[in-house]
């Protein structure tokens, strides 16, 4: 794959086809940081045309590993989408559409399809480092998604939550889990739809973890044009992912040397 040629021809289509859903922007803010992290396990619920998995998957693929889970059921293409579209583009289904996408970019190595409509969520295998969910947006869609995922977060990610900051409800109901999470607090609300197995763990995590709401809003005239970024990570007098620290203007120390645990 050229590496140029393929950025340019998903950077013609993010152009052509993300206003639909509003991603030509935020798709580029999440190949930043998933370039400046470094994630391995990353999970989008919901795809809209596969803009923003694309995107994430290509940064997956320049870090040199990675894979984005990509949960969706998928569209029609009716007559307004299909218009959108080059005729060589359109497919049958949208497993079959997305899957065409992926391999033009080269980008197959990096993208699981998971074809399914949720609850129940599709379960991770291993701790997930980056999930961006685009799915229900209200504050009871918010705390059940939370639920089933804050427990599977590893100790330094990231969780996006689309729309939360544009609707009054949901932002505010972030703002006081938040407050609460603070405190050390989980309530009773987001307890009862956790998995059983998993309300210790998940009160473990809030009490050892900082978690930081950061809304992140566009200046521009539509309706799809916020999200929320919960920032996750130890609680701790220096922020993560850090491989070098700063103690003055000249004096430069590796993590590994400031870090106990590592010999």
């Amino acid at each position: 794959m050229d590496k140029y040629k393929s950025l340019m021809d998903l950077r013609e289509l993010t152009d052509r086809i993300g206003p639909y859903y509003g991603t030509e922007t935020r798709s580029m803010f999440l190949y930043c940081l998933i370039k400046m992290h470094k994630p391995t396990r990353v999970l989008e619920l919901g795809t809209g045309f596969g803009i923003s998995a694309l995107w994430m998957a290509r940064a997956l693929w320049e870090n040199g590993s990675g894979t984005v889970h990509v949960a969706d059921r998928g569209f029609v293409f009716d007559e307004k989408k299909s218009s959108l579209f080059r005729p060589d583009e359109l497919k049958p289904t949208f497993p079959e559409y997305f899957d065409a996408m992926v391999r033009r970019h080269g980008l197959e190595d990096h993208v699981n399809f998971i074809e399914t409509s949720f609850p129940p969520y599709p379960a991770p295998e291993a701790e997930l480092d980056f999930v961006f969910s685009d799915f229900k947006h209200g504050p009871a869609n918010l705390l059940e998604i939370l639920g089933f995922y804050l427990p599977k977060m590893a100790s330094v990610s990231n969780f996006f939550i689309d729309s939360a900051p544009s609707l009054f409800g949901s932002y505010m109901m972030l703002q006081e889990l938040m407050a609460m999470f603070s405190r050390g607090q989980v309530p009773e609300l987001l307890l009862q739809r956790t998995a059983p197995g998993e309300v210790e763990k998940l009160r473990q995590f809030v009490q050892t973890h900082s978690i930081q709401a950061i809304p992140v809003t566009e200046n521009i005239d539509r309706s799809q044009n916020s999200f929320m970024w919960l920032r996750i990570q130890p609680i701790d007098v220096m922020p993560r992912p850090l491989h070098h620290y700063r103690l003055d203007d000249k004096y430069y120390m590796s993590s590994k040397r400031i870090n106990r645990n590592v010999d």
